[in-house]
């Protein structure tokens, strides 16, 4: 690859789609790699470095799935954002652009969706050749990028892990604290910040954690969980962050990673469990990757 060429994620399973894509985007002096289904995706995104991804919303989930469908390629853009969350809040777009090309585009809801999961446009297929390269000059130069050296000069502020990425700024809003997931933000109450505290100790050791230590007992169903879900909704959206063992307890799916946590800002929140946890937090990670205060 000729590294003044913009390097595209292209996520496309339809031949013909493809090679028209990939004739617009040599035209841009763009190279490209080209993927028909989400997990190999998701491998190259983690691997390469890509000034921006065109992801077709109907792509397979794997390399030996028979079929497409519509929520693989939601599932890429959201999986492809929390890599990489900046937002450039003048340019009202992210640092790294995603554009969605979908049969979709059209019905209110599934456009809706898919940007509030993290795509910076969404096209209609099928597309005229001028519309699809106007979009794709327009989002890499909102995002920085009008030329591959604007790209090559970005510091690598994005974060560019296998999942999620959670921090916990300790912020307070009223009688609640801000929690994040990538670039997005949320509030909990302390009830659900206490059981999402019990999750992160238990990523941290490796295990489930058990309803009982998140204030659950064996006689009554726990909502902790629920609570903790759908409180969380406004930074992860539809997919959630958390697993049930059953049988076992709960745990932070395996592929979240663990940011910025404020302990001082959580012990000032007055809550002695809370405050317990946070300690606990801190002591386990400066055990396990040797980090200090957040």
């Amino acid at each position: 690859m000729e590294p003044s060429l913009h390097s595209v994620l292209l996520v496309e399973d339809d031949e013909a789609i493809a090679e028209d894509v990939g004739e617009i985007l040599r035209s841009l002096a763009c190279h490209y790699d080209l993927f028909d289904n989400r997990d190999e995706a998701v491998a190259a995104a983690r691997s390469g470095d890509y000034c921006i991804a065109i992801v077709d919303l109907q792509v397979k989930a794997g390399p030996r799935a028979l079929r497409p469908h519509v929520e693989h390629g939601k599932g890429l853009v959201r999986e492809l954002r929390a890599m990489h969350p900046r937002f450039i809040e003048e340019a009202r777009t992210h640092e790294f652009p995603i554009l969605v090309v979908s049969g979709f585009a059209e019905e209110v809801p599934e456009a809706v969706e898919v940007m509030k999961d993290g795509a910076d446009n969404i096209l209609q297929k099928p597309f005229r050749t001028n519309r699809l390269s106007s979009a794709i000059r327009a989002l890499l130069e909102k995002a920085g990028r009008a030329r591959h050296a604007d790209c090559q000069r970005l510091h690598p502020v994005t974060h560019r892990g296998a999942g999620p990425l959670l921090s916990i700024p300790g912020r307070r809003e009223g009688r609640r604290t801000v929690v994040c997931v990538g670039s997005r933000e949320t509030t909990l109450p302390d009830a659900s910040l206490r059981v999402l505290l019990e999750l992160v100790v238990g990523l941290l050791q490796g295990h489930a954690v058990h309803k009982n230590d998140m204030g659950g007992d064996d006689a009554r169903g726990f909502k902790g969980i629920s609570r903790l879900n759908e409180h969380m909704k406004p930074a992860t959206g539809s997919q959630p962050i958390t697993e049930n063992e059953y049988g076992v307890g709960y745990r932070l799916a395996d592929n979240v990673e663990l940011g910025d946590i404020d302990y001082d800002a959580l012990d000032r929140i007055g809550n002695a469990q809370i405050a317990a946890l946070a300690s606990r937090i801190m002591a386990l990670r400066a055990e396990t990757k040797g980090d200090g205060k957040s």
